[in-house]
């Protein structure tokens, strides 16, 4: 029985497999230490797949469409929505529900972020996880 489950699980994930955001890394694993700590993850993504730390400077920079001002990453515009692509995977932040004070990512954040997602996902570094306030912005990297 247990081994069907498991199974089922693993199946429901690859059916859907960004419906929905997993917790990874280390429990307790803060966003100041994520920041403190980005070169070491952004070293560690890029020995995993060069395309997603390229795509996460692209998109955490950008000032492509009045996402970034001020330097950081307005969720909810369309370029958030959007997302970056390079090299077939995509890196982007939604949040359909944030309250008004979740709806702004400073830039060191929005790189520190996916670098510790990237570093601590998957084998090319493809990860779904929540941030902000309850959890409400879902940040995806993922191949396309």
């Amino acid at each position: 029985m247990q081994l069907t489950t498991i199974l089922l699980t693993a199946l429901a994930l690859v059916a859907t497999p960004f419906a929905t955001a997993t917790a990874i890394g280390p429990a307790g694993y803060s966003s100041t230490t994520m920041v403190t700590n980005d070169f070491a993850l952004s070293t560690t993504c890029g020995a995993k797949n060069p395309a997603v730390n390229l795509a996460i400077q692209a998109y955490c920079s950008s000032t492509s469409m009045g996402a970034r001002a001020a330097g950081g990453l307005a969720i909810g515009s369309p370029f958030a929505r959007a997302g970056m692509i390079h090299d077939g995977y995509k890196v982007s932040i939604v949040g359909p529900k944030c309250p008004a004070n979740s709806k702004w990512v400073p830039a060191k954040y929005c790189a520190a972020q996916f670098h510790y997602m990237c570093a601590y996902g998957g084998a090319k570094g493809a990860a779904v996880t929540t941030f902000g306030n309850a959890g409400c912005q879902i940040w995806t990297i993922a191949p396309v």
